[in-house]
């Protein structure tokens, strides 16, 4: 099946947003201008080049390809802001960093719980981890195996329990280093 430009610029476009991006954040990713992906989104054409590296981020040119409708518009629910009960820097930071890894879920899913379960059974057989620290790493097999939502609610839980979870944090390897960098520079 062939499939234009227009078709091709919609179904990024949609797939940006319920990964729950900005045409900023994207663009960024994908080392090109705003503009260069604004003109990509409406379909007014861009080189292979830009296709390839702003559909990466969102699942690849492969998704932007399928033959099936693109998702709808809706923006997924906003992120809430870095916060915690604990007045800790490093709770902060935390968060954010799980607030990014929120983002990375948004946009594929699968890829973040398999590495989220492979760091589960990491963690469950450190022998760095004592008795509490497996009730909470036990618990996030549970949100994995519960699905994305599940593990959404986990990742930005904001009392003193989700800061506790996320100091036994599974997902070794998520983010890439520039990721967990503009992530600490929000916190």
């Amino acid at each position: 099946m062939l499939v234009d430009e227009g078709t091709v610029g919609s179904r990024l476009r949609a797939r940006r947003l319920s990964a729950g991006l900005t045409q900023n954040e994207l663009a960024e990713r994908a080392g090109v201008s705003v503009r260069t992906l604004s003109d990509l989104e409406n379909g007014r054409g861009a080189t292979l080049r830009v296709t390839l590296a702003a559909a990466e981020p969102v699942g690849g040119l492969h998704e932007l390809l399928r033959d099936e409708p693109a998702p709808a518009h809706s923006r997924s629910p906003r992120l809430p802001r870095a916060r915690s009960t604990s007045p800790r820097r490093e709770d902060h930071k935390s968060f954010e960093l799980h607030r990014s890894i929120v983002r990375k879920l948004r946009a594929d899913p699968s890829g973040v719980r398999r590495r989220a379960s492979a760091g589960v059974e990491r963690l469950i057989t450190s022998p760095n981890i004592g008795p509490q620290g497996r009730r909470w790493v036990k618990e996030w097999r549970q949100a994995i195996d519960d699905g994305p939502a599940a593990l959404e609610r986990l990742c930005l839980r904001d009392d003193d329990h989700g800061a506790s979870l996320r100091q036994v944090s599974p997902f070794f390897g998520v983010l890439s280093q520039h990721e967990r960098l503009e992530a600490l520079k929000r916190a």
